[in-house]
């Protein structure tokens, strides 16, 4: 396991979207042409719902969607395993074959 350990469980919802856009280049590194795509909630001051897209090199054989932040509490254990997934097991996807939708705060009120 190679995650960073002191960054597994953020500190609240802006530490998390943060760390969740400085993944976008360690992403990059497999899929280059990995992007970020942000919905911003009217009303509702700095709130967003952010992705992160990532197309297969070559065929479109399958894709890893995850998201977190559905429901309150939750969102501090989906933002670590999101966090491991990206570190840990990234690597071991074929990026010729896989594509990526990797949604962080998919409800971020919660």
């Amino acid at each position: 396991m190679v995650t960073p350990a002191i960054l597994a469980f953020p500190s609240g919802y802006e530490e998390s979207r943060a760390r969740f856009r400085q993944l976008l280049e360690r992403v990059r590194q497999r899929w280059p042409s990995a992007r970020l795509g942000q919905h911003r909630l009217a009303g509702d001051g700095d709130l967003t719902i952010d992705w992160l897209q990532a197309e297969p090199l070559a065929g479109r054989d399958q894709v890893l969607v995850m998201t977190i932040g559905e429901h309150g509490i939750e969102a501090y254990v989906g933002a670590a395993l999101l966090l491991r997934l990206v570190y840990d097991y990234l690597p071991r996807l074929d990026p010729r074959r896989t594509g990526l939708l990797l949604v962080h705060a998919i409800n971020p009120w919660a």
